[in-house]
């Protein structure tokens, strides 16, 4: 019978909260989601060489059910800092003999075994200080204010075992501590109040050695073609999309960053609603035939009752679409100051002018070069200068790209040739 650290019960929560925070009822319902099957394939293919005898594992795996080791663990959560790419761990890199001469060393034998918009997700989450703040506090041994680093913790059954494991772009330490005798420590020291401080130590020496990177934020999707819960909208499935500026209707042509999913209040377990081998496809028929659907259903309709939830209103949806994105509020834009029909030398400053006609005002533009950003402009005029040498991926051929944002996320582009000699 799972329970939360500190033994108590928050509501609904989002994944995102659920994994910063370490909530342990929630990990173990993502366990049944995603399968323990797949899930231990996962982990296989990360890294975790043990986990092999499945007829042990249930859904206490996700608590620490299972035997694993630190190289093991920190392995794996290098493939998160490396977007889903796997790096065999080795203790040896090279040798050579007196005279320098390499006798034998290392080869990488990298692979793709997450894919990296999931990594980046996990990154995005794991390094989520606002989002681990309601269990750990704004200033807690995982938060590094001037750095992206990414960090979990694990406290298991009855304080034996003390986890850390978190990363940067460019290196991944985990830390684990314990009884050599698997007693407990004394009541109370979780991996936060104890082998996290260690680890913040030894990180922010790590940090001084290793050079400032960023992570690579996820991209953003269109959330609201998903299930309203796997929108994070527990409050019920069935779903209609609004514009955020009109309060009216979506289109095709409303943008994401106005769209806005509303429900009619019915809340479920998520059960009810997705259907865990085909979660984005439709709900289930009978969901009631999952043999967890009563067990999860139950305290959520009790919990329901005691908050006085009013559901089934479908008065509220509107009727109107949404007329503030149209065709003809699309920004018409231009790029003047350049020769596009010349040839450019790898070296040479440009100075691009970006104007637009817009029915809205201009929010900002962007200026990018083969989808690489050069800079953002706020203010008028959006005239950018740069040199194109300091563009990474520039080639014979190239493309260079003004995107002009209005004050309600309409966006207008521009794109021309640039060919560099």
């Amino acid at each position: 019978m799972p329970v939360n650290y500190e033994g108590g019960y928050r509501g609904p929560i989002s994944m995102r909260s659920s994994l910063a925070q370490s909530r342990n009822v929630t990990s173990v319902k993502t366990l049944y989601l995603a399968g323990i099957d797949d899930t231990i394939a996962t982990a296989h293919k990360m890294g975790v060489t043990s986990l092999n005898d499945r007829s042990r594992y249930g859904l206490s795996l996700v608590l620490g059910g299972g035997e694993v080791s630190l190289l093991d663990m920190t392995s794996a959560y290098s493939v998160f800092a490396n977007d889903g790419v796997r790096n065999p761990s080795t203790a040896i890199l090279r040798v050579e003999d007196n005279k320098g001469n390499v006798l034998e060393e290392f080869k990488n034998n990298d692979s793709q075994v997450i894919p990296s918009e999931i990594a980046r997700e996990i990154t995005s989450i794991l390094s989520d200080n606002v989002a681990r703040t309601p269990t750990f506090g704004p200033n807690s041994a995982l938060y590094f204010p001037n750095n992206d680093v990414a960090v979990k913790t694990g406290t298991t059954n009855d304080y034996r075992d003390v986890w850390t494991v978190g990363y940067t772009p460019n290196i991944t330490v985990g830390m684990w501590a314990g009884n050599n005798d698997n007693s407990s420590i004394t009541k109370g020291n979780s991996a936060a109040a104890t082998v996290s401080l260690v680890w913040h130590a030894f990180m922010e020496e790590a940090l001084k050695a290793t050079p400032p990177e960023k992570f690579i934020a996820p991209e953003k999707e269109d959330l609201t073609a998903l299930p309203a819960p796997l929108q994070g909208i527990w409050q019920g499935g069935e779903k209609y999309v609004i514009d955020r500026t009109s309060g009216k209707l979506a289109t095709p042509l409303t943008p994401i960053e106005t769209r806005e999913t509303i429900v009619v209040p019915d809340v479920h377990t998520i059960l009810h609603w997705v259907n865990k081998d085909d979660p984005r496809g439709a709900p289930p028929v009978n969901p009631q035939n999952d043999p967890q659907y009563n067990l999860w259903e139950i305290p959520v309709r009790d919990w329901v009752a005691k908050q006085n939830i009013k559901e089934g209103d479908r008065g509220v949806i509107p009727t109107d679409y949404d007329t503030n994105h149209t065709v003809a509020s699309i920004p018409v834009v231009s790029m003047t100051g350049v020769d596009f029909t010349a040839v450019h030398k790898s070296t040479e400053n440009l100075t691009v002018s970006v104007s637009a006609t817009t029915l809205y005002p201009v929010d900002h533009v962007d200026l990018f070069v083969n989808n690489e950003l050069i800079t953002t402009k706020k203010v008028a005029p959006y005239t950018f200068s740069f040199n194109l040498n300091d563009v990474t991926s520039l080639s014979i051929n190239n493309t260079i790209t003004a995107v002009v944002y209005d004050s309600i996320f309409d966006k207008g582009t521009s794109t021309q040739q640039l060919l560099i000699e």
